[in-house]
């Protein structure tokens, strides 16, 4: 296949490449680390190891735009299910692969088959070098950094242990390449304590299968999204206006890999050739970080570009013991030709092109691709099939399930805290209240409360629907005070500590029929303009930042209403459930607002449902609907005075950082997932993230109201894409699904869109501060 018939197949086309930001996990102060930690014989030990060679990399500086360009230039080729872990891609006239080969010439790393004792592992968890030196549940990589941080000089661990854990340090926080808040490889713990076994592992195998998916997986998607947000003529990018992704992986050995195959990257001073030895990665230190347009002039805009289309070992590489693997490896050479700069094509810059390619038997020009295929081979005359990438994606993913399981018990368990201390907090206020105004009423005589007309009701925070006691609170001035002729019929009704029946604590039961305050409501609809004045007196009280502001759930200060308004601040739990507690009371007095067959629950229910399955999760037990036993904490969300609704309606947070509207319609028995943001999470993931409420919502429903529903099927999931407004940037998805929310409730077709982010959240932060009382500033 030619060069124009190459860039035909390109996966985006040239018309839709964009700048970018990209996040790589490949750190390099572990070695920094390392020697620092590390004696001279510990350090000669490291040496020895698979990862030894690393100590030598010289200063190496990730550039993600230079790995940028060369992704957008990914392309199709034939043959894709004989090299389905290559990748192609279009650069000057012709093609560059990645592939195995490549991969393992720049890093080093060994390639090769598991052994059956060593697929073990992958299944071990608890090994002698966690309980000796990592005490907690979760071991996350930033605490084996810590670990070395905070050692001691000269500790008494022995030379070994130093070894094998500076090993796990330079694989977590280097080569493996993920986010240091992530849990390590606790089977690789395990392996590590023989170290034999840890040398002999396939470690190139393992490392690229993790670099491949996310090289192949980072950019699918991102074009059509980034034309949809900046449309030509309308929001053309600029500087600021960027996509923005993370690639995981070893991503230093692509860019390596990319400086030899295209050797004018060096040429034009973005990397020096330090060194003429093997593995490549010794040979380059990356300092420089140009930007996306510095690249594109100096080095991908001329079409006689010099590349090297393929990699190859040279006689001193082919000697090495990590190039023994590849030995075993088929070379399949796939229709693909014309990879190298023509002399004849015009450039703007004739003497910047190479003529120099080098030798042939070490960087292959001319010849055939040459792409490698896993097969059979004989080990000790056995045989036995190297393990494929899909293999080792599926363990990645169990353990990746596994560390989510674990992140959303801690995310229920701190929620579950942090509303337990509000509580506490807003209750012990109340009390202080009640018996200030006692005191005060003692100081007076009064006539009849009903004759004065400046008595007015006190009424106190009541977040959880707590009776409260019940008092009034009269005016102090001096003419009230002559008229009063005899104390007031003061009555105080404290609450006993006693259990909550169901009808009081369900959100299907009508509320108390004290009536409350009528809230301030703006119109209905996004469309609608806030009322200028109550934003100038909510700015002026936010300027000023000496007062706070009772919402109902909590005490808010100045800085809680600046997040709810700020572009990027991203909402908290406090946040939704304020404005949901408000739209209840604005069901409450505006009743034809919403229908009353529809129900909104707290955002904690969904956490409380996670909790429940996490547990048994941990526990490796099924879901069984008939064995399980329901909490009244959970039943008290079913039984009610009027238990019986159509839909039911939440808001839900998905693995921490993102919020999701979801309705349960219980006559369809389905449920539909409202995401303002589909690129936060694939629609595999949201599945995944509510196989949970699928599952116990049923179970939950037939042992509350086991007359009503008797079927205990798994509910339908889907995540809807027509018609869901998506938000404008990665932070607004807590504003669109409260209005996702609303208009669910309300039975209104939504009539906003990604441009109302801002004045969405201006107009649901006046509706709280017009319903909200000013109290002194609580510290």
């Amino acid at each position: 296949m030619g060069g124009q018939k190459l860039l035909e197949s390109l996966k985006i086309k040239e018309c839709d490449r964009f700048p970018s930001r990209v996040s790589g996990y490949c750190n390099w102060d572990s070695i920094k680390l390392i020697k620092s930690c590390l004696s001279e014989k510990q350090l000669d030990m490291f040496k020895a190891t698979c990862f030894g060679h690393f100590l030598n990399v010289s200063d190496m500086v990730l550039s993600g735009q230079f790995c940028h360009h060369i992704l957008l230039r990914e392309c199709h080729v034939k043959n894709d299910e004989e090299n389905s872990s290559h990748l192609w891609y279009h650069v000057g006239n012709g093609g560059i692969r990645f592939s195995p080969v490549e991969f393992c010439l720049v890093s080093g790393l060994a390639f090769g088959e598991y052994s059956e004792s060593t697929s073990n592992l992958f299944k071990r968890k608890n090994s002698r070098l966690r309980r000796s030196y990592f005490q907690e549940s979760k071991v996350s990589v930033k605490m084996v950094v810590d670990w070395f941080r905070n050692l001691i000089p000269n500790n008494n661990n022995s030379d070994e242990d130093m070894v094998k854990l500076a090993l796990i340090l330079l694989l977590e926080m280097t080569l493996v390449g993920k986010d240091d808040r992530n849990a390590i490889l606790y089977w690789a713990l395990e392996l590590v304590d023989d170290l034999d076994a840890f040398n002999r592992f396939p470690w190139g195998s393992f490392i690229y299968a993790r670099t491949f998916n996310s090289l192949a997986s980072c950019l699918v998607g991102r074009d059509d999204k980034f034309k949809d947000k900046f449309k030509e003529g309308v929001d053309a990018p600029s500087k600021r206006k960027v996509e923005r992704y993370n690639v995981y992986g070893f991503l230093t050995a692509f860019q390596v890999w990319g400086i030899e195959a295209i050797p004018k990257w060096a040429t034009v001073g973005y990397a020096v050739k330090v060194n003429n030895v093997a593995p490549r990665i010794l040979n380059w230190r990356c300092t420089e970080t140009p930007s996306y347009v510095d690249i594109l002039k100096n080095i991908f805009k001329f079409k006689s570009l010099t590349i090297y289309k393929v990699l190859g070992p040279s006689d001193d590489e082919s000697k090495k013991p990590y190039w023994a693997g590849m030995d075993q490896l088929e070379y399949v050479s796939p229709d693909v030709d014309g990879c190298v700069g023509e002399d004849d094509v015009e450039d703007d810059v004739d003497d910047d092109v190479e003529d120099d390619v080098g030798d042939a038997n070490q960087n292959d020009i001319e010849g055939d691709h040459q792409t490698t295929t896993f097969k059979k081979f004989e080990v000790g005359g056995k045989k036995k099939e190297l393990i494929t990438l899909e293999k080792i994606q599926k363990r990645l993913d169990d353990m990746q399930a596994q560390q989510n399981a674990l992140q959303d018990q801690m995310i229920s368990m701190h929620d579950t805290l942090m509303d337990e201390m509000r509580m506490g907090f807003l209750r012990l206020t109340e009390l202080i209240c009640l018996k200030k105004v006692s005191e005060e009423l003692n100081e007076h005589n009064t006539t009849d409360f009903s004759q004065d007309d400046n008595i007015q009701d006190y009424e106190p925070s009541n977040p959880r629907g707590v009776q409260s006691p019940e008092f009034v609170v009269v005016s102090k001035t001096s003419e009230d005070v002559k008229q009063l002729s005899r104390p007031p019929k003061l009555t105080i009704k404290v609450p006993r500590d006693r259990k909550r029946s169901a009808v009081t604590v369900s959100p299907y039961t009508d509320p108390t029929t004290k009536r409350p305050k009528k809230p301030k409501m703006q119109e209905f609809g996004s469309d609608n303009q806030v009322d200028e004045e109550i934003i100038r007196l909510m700015q002026s009280w936010i300027k000023e930042n000496n007062t706070c502001m009772d919402v109902g759930l909590l005490v808010a200060k100045p800085a809680w209403f600046q997040l709810l308004l700020s572009p990027e601040g991203w909402l908290e739990g406090d946040h939704i459930e304020t404005y949901c507690r408000l739209m209840r009371r604005r069901a409450i007095f505006c009743p034809q607002l919403y229908n009353k067959n529809i129900v909104l629950l707290d955002y904690t229910f969904m956490i409380k449902i996670q909790g429940r399955w996490s547990t048994l999760s941990k526990s490796k037990k099924q879901f069984k609907h008939e064995n399980y036993k329901w909490d009244g904490t959970m039943m008290n969300y079913v039984i009610g005075k009027y238990p019986v609704h159509a839909s039911i309606l939440f808001p839900a947070n998905v693995n921490g950082n993102h919020w999701v509207a979801v309705e349960v319609n219980l006559k369809e028995w389905s449920i539909k997932i409202y995401d303002s943001y589909p690129d936060a999470n694939s629609v595999d993931g949201i599945l995944r993230w509510a196989t949970c409420l699928r599952k116990m919502l049923p179970s939950l429903l037939v042992h509350a109201l086991p007359d009503t529903y008797k079927d205990p099927k798994s509910f339908a999931v889907e995540r809807l894409e027509e018609g869901v407004p998506h938000q404008g940037n990665q932070s607004d998805c807590g504003i669109f699904t409260l209005k996702f929310l609303e208009y669910l409730w309300a039975e209104k077709p939504f009539d906003f869109e990604e441009k109302d982010g801002a004045p969405l959240r201006v107009k649901i932060a006046t509706e709280i501060f017009q319903n909200s009382k000013e109290v002194p500033y609580v510290n």
